[in-house]
């Protein structure tokens, strides 16, 4: 995983390219850092859509 581009194997901003800047708000106990990941997409609802789709974490229970 590059560390400037964290998602890319993810592919779902090359589906919905757009003018909005993607940003990563990391928030910690002290502080929250935002990263710009120089990717730009289209907020359609579709992209919504597929990004919680692609990084969708399933827990055992």
């Amino acid at each position: 995983m590059s560390a400037t581009r964290p998602f890319t194997h993810l592919h779902v901003h090359t589906q919905y390219p757009g003018p909005s800047e993607v940003r990563l708000r990391v928030r910690g106990p002290a502080r929250t850092t935002v990263y710009r990941l120089g990717y730009r997409v289209s907020a359609h609802p579709g992209f919504w859509a597929d990004l919680k789709a692609a990084v969708a974490v399933t827990r055992a229970v």
